[in-house]
Order: C-alpha cells, then sequence, then structure tokens
C-alpha cells in the first residue's frame, strides 16, 4: 500500500472537480461514498484506458482496481 505523501490533488477542467496524480498515472473522481471515493482513468475517452483508485474518504489507503494495460497506448 503507498503512502498519503505519493498522492497528489489539482484542480481538473470540470467545475468543482479534481483530479489525483498518483504513481504517475492521473485520476479523475468518479463518485465517493462516506467512506470511499472512486476514481477512474483521466485518458479514459482518448486511450480507452481502464484504469480505476479507490481512495479512502481523506484520501489515503490507495487501492489501485484495474492495473493500466495498456501502458504503450499512453506513450503515443
Amino acid at each position: 500500500m503507498a503512502s498519503a505523501g505519493q498522492l497528489r490533488i489539482v484542480a481538473s477542467n470540470k467545475v468543482g472537480g479534481r483530479k489525483l496524480l498518483f504513481q504517475g498515472f492521473s485520476y479523475v473522481e468518479k463518485s465517493s461514498s462516506n467512506v470511499s471515493v472512486f476514481w477512474a482513468c483521466s485518458e479514459k475517452a482518448m486511450y480507452s484506458c481502464k484504469g480505476t483508485l479507490k481512495t479512502n474518504i481523506d484520501l489515503t489507503n490507495p487501492q489501485v482496481g484495474l492495473l493500466k494495460t495498456l501502458l504503450f497506448n499512453l506513450e503515443k
């Protein structure tokens, strides 16, 4: 598991949106509950990236869902 120090939140282009940077990848916030925030790969539309991430509501304990299997496409 990663520490919160590896996570970075930046503003998203969407109004009020957040983007999370983690281990060289970026994710956009998709939904949240009382205890978790669910993130999706920010390159989903352009590269069909299926990467997901889940964090606690306080943005700790990141858990990668589907690993980015199309890394070679991101380098194009």
